[in-house]
């Protein structure tokens, strides 16, 4: 899906424009779980995403 794109390219890149792309993936993460609020899947990779920053 577009934000796994967006958080594999950000973990190739470093600095503000790593954090720019996770910014956008974790965006498309929030739609996705605001469309679909069931989906355990979008947010464990929106979780993922968050740890992969932190």
């Amino acid at each position: 899906n577009w934000g796994n794109a967006l958080e594999s390219l950000a973990s190739k890149k470093s600095g503000e424009e790593s954090e720019d792309l996770y910014a956008q993936a974790f965006g498309k993460y929030e739609l996705a779980t605001k469309y679909k609020p069931d989906d355990h899947e979008a947010y464990n990779n929106w979780g993922s995403a968050l740890c992969e920053l932190a």
